[in-house]
């Protein structure tokens, strides 16, 4: 009977062994699979038609982008990253004179090679093609730009993409893949009226805001976490207006302020300073009022509130990850989950607001990754550590993404001999010369990007 059981065991053990080995397997093979399969379903597609027309177009270069994504590594990293500029042009002429006259079919093969080459070609050519109908932004093209998995929005053009680069950087030039969800986030995307401009600088004027001593007052809830009650900065409402003065005399068109800095009478503050004497700016600008924890239907939210030039809520922002110090016993702060990625189109970019550790985890740099934005701004508050984490990750996502960072981070009054500084206001481009991030004393900085 010992025996018996031992054999039992042993028997189980190599069933399971074996069962864990072939799920693994099937697993490596899925990606393959499902990048072939897809592209073969996509090609019975009854929009190939129609292609050249901007909503089948961008339809398509939705799925076609997602379904190279799924490719496996040795065509979507080796293969792509290998390929010239010279030889993408290539690919998407000889894809769009096949397309044209033969039609998609034509263009399928079994070697899942060719079939990635073939697949490169067509979004390549489509991102071409579409980009020739140009949208013109404003409220009502966002139905035109939103498709049942993604949206596709316009951008500028990428003119500096080459050899070596990832895939998401430069499989496209003239368009932003956004998905419609992302690891349980919804992703929406916003516009407003003022940025339906059909003309873009390649470079804009920012500023941020940093108040000097600051401190915040917080209380401990009867769970063991914290929420902040308020600000204690003199004149803070002062020094809003002043900082926005500042603002319009550099022509700004972006305007940041850090992570709670902005209580009920802060965020006022901003709204009646812009409504009074809104930002001259020829370019539609925006304001990123930093945040605070705020209460709504039960739950309390780390909320950013980004307005126009005159004081206007466009839509808000929640931190998703909330705050804690490594020590065992300090508290965490007081805030729900949200669920909802809020995003803004203007003819230049795709924007994200992210609230301190919803980017500089180091755990969120896939689902940056994948979210296909070109700009993202970062209301902070923290030391040094924080400021390296911000910055070890937009190197890595301007590398991968092409995404630029901006970083507006408070520092709190006990920290100010320790760091040297108020606060960091700092900028990560691929396209402007590298510079470390610095703690600064000034109240407000301006820069271009």
């Amino acid at each position: 009977m010992a025996f018996q059981l031992k054999l039992d065991r042993t028997t189980l053990h190599l069933n399971y062994k074996l069962n864990a080995i072939t799920i693994t397997l099937h697993l490596l093979l899925l990606p393959v699979m499902t990048f072939k399969a897809n592209l073969h379903n996509l090609s019975k597609s009854p929009l190939w038609a129609d292609c050249a027309t901007p909503i089948h177009g961008r339809d398509l270069i939705g799925s076609l982008y997602q379904s190279l994504l799924l490719a496996p590594q040795q065509l979507r990293v080796k293969r792509f990253e290998a390929m010239s500029e010279r030889e993408l042009s290539e690919l998407a002429r000889m894809a769009g004179e096949g397309l044209q006259a033969q039609g998609i079919q034509s263009l399928l093969h079994p070697s899942k090679e060719y079939l990635f080459e073939t697949a490169v070609g067509l979004l390549r050519y489509l991102d071409e093609t579409v980009n020739d109908s140009p949208e013109v932004l404003n409220a009502d093209a966002l139905q035109r730009l939103k498709y049942d998995d993604y949206w596709v929005v316009p951008c500028r053009h990428r003119n500096h993409s080459k050899r070596g680069q990832m895939f998401r950087r430069r499989a496209l030039r003239y368009h932003h893949v956004i998905p419609s969800h992302l690891d349980g986030f919804e992703c929406v995307l916003n516009i407003h009226t003022d940025l339906a401009s059909s003309t873009a600088p390649d470079r804009h004027m920012l500023g941020g805001g940093i108040f000097p001593e600051f401190n915040l007052a917080s209380e401990i809830l009867a769970d063991g976490k914290f929420i902040a009650t308020g600000a204690e900065c003199e004149n803070q409402c002062t020094l809003i207006d002043h900082q926005l003065d500042s603002a319009r005399q550099a022509d700004c068109s972006l305007v940041i302020w850090p992570e709670l800095t902005m209580p009920p009478e802060a965020l006022s503050a901003v709204s009646e300073s812009l409504g009074n004497n809104h930002l001259r700016s020829g370019l539609p600008a925006v304001v990123v009022a930093g945040s605070w924890h705020s209460d709504q239907d039960g739950k309390r939210f780390n909320r950013c509130s980004i307005m126009d030039r005159r004081g206007s809520p466009l839509f808000i922002q929640d931190k998703g990850l909330s705050f804690f110090e490594r020590k065992e016993t300090s508290p965490e702060e007081a805030i729900d989950d949200t669920k909802t990625i809020n995003l803004l189109v203007t003819e230049r970019d795709v924007i994200g607001i992210f609230i301190c550790l919803d980017y500089c985890h180091s755990e969120r740099l896939e689902f940056l990754k994948g979210l296909g934005l070109s700009l993202a701004i970062v209301p902070s508050m923290g030391g040094n550590s924080t400021m390296f984490a911000h910055q070890q990750n937009a190197k890595e996502l301007a590398r991968a993404t092409d995404l630029e960072t901006i970083v507006v981070q408070q520092v709190l009054a006990s920290e100010c001999d320790k760091v040297g500084g108020s606060g960091f206001v700092w900028a990560h481009s691929s396209r402007a010369r590298e510079h470390e991030p610095a703690p600064t004393t000034e109240q407000f900085t301006t820069f271009q990007l």
